[in-house]
């Protein structure tokens, strides 16, 4: 027996009613969600064009109409996605072209193409409010250990993401290596898992995010004095600010971002 997709799928186009091709439409464009990497999901693509492709003038501007009823397919998307989980750029904008196809459907084709790209854009044009998909250089920032024993006492961040465990090289079963920490500490050091946590730097937001990955002890975050813990696998992580204090395990970490930028 068929599923309602295929039976949907099957129906002439203009049998389809105007809310059944609106929620098409957001599906479709949902299916474009893909890893961002250390277990992330969400849109890379901050420009998607839906395209009318329907023969007939009258039908493309009623699914227009009702492809742009409140709330509009931007914030439809960015609520379903963020209830899952998966990350949405700040700047995402979706058009609708009505522009007469080049040519005319007919009953074997759908109604509708979804076009994605990536636009960067530069501080001054960007919106009110919304953080630019284009950012500066990443920040130099550093890690200073303050309580424990790690391999350097004094680490500087020079790629975007930074992983912190208790040896260098984490190995599976087999023998063979999974993971290289570039944080590291002693092996005296037993309150640190092997495979602890990581930093990140988004470069959408131009932020640097603690993530616990799982770890035996946890992580805590102390920010203006307020402890937060974070959570393991939590997809957003915990934002850090130059002076915070992170302990992974009993292990204390000083996060500092230094005045100056790479090449300046």
């Amino acid at each position: 027996m068929k599923n309602w997709k295929e039976l949907l799928s099957a129906l002439e186009p203009a049998q389809r009613a105007p809310m059944e091709v609106r929620n098409a439409v957001l599906e479709a464009i949902s299916d474009l969600v893909e890893p961002l990497g250390d277990g992330r999901r969400g849109l890379i693509h901050n420009r998607i064009l839906v395209r009318l492709l329907s023969a007939d003038e009258g039908r493309r501007a009623l699914l227009e109409s009702v492809l742009n009823l409140e709330p509009g397919l931007c914030e439809a998307l960015r609520s379903q996605l963020k209830a899952r989980g998966e990350f949405v750029p700040t700047d995402l904008a979706i058009e609708i072209s009505t522009a007469s196809p080049a040519a005319a459907v007919n009953s074997n084709t759908v109604e509708f193409e979804i076009v994605p790209s990536i636009e960067k854009r530069t501080a001054p044009n960007a919106p009110p409010g919304e953080v630019p998909l284009s950012r500066a250089a990443r920040p130099r920032a550093r890690l200073i250990v303050f309580s424990g024993i790690g391999a350097n006492q004094e680490f500087e961040i020079n790629t975007d993401t930074v992983n912190i465990g208790r040896v260098q090289e984490v190995r599976g079963a087999d023998h063979r290596p999974v993971r290289r920490n570039h944080l590291h500490f002693t092996g005296q050091e037993t309150s640190v898992s092997r495979q602890h946590a990581h930093i990140r730097y988004d470069a959408a937001s131009g932020e640097f995010r603690v993530y616990d990955d799982s770890s035996a002890r946890g992580t805590r975050l102390f920010s203006n004095g307020a402890p937060i813990d974070v959570p393991a696998g939590r997809s957003r992580g915990e934002v850090l600010h130059s002076g915070d204090e992170i302990y992974f395990g009993s292990v204390g970490v000083r996060f500092e971002i230094l005045e100056s930028t790479p090449g300046s």
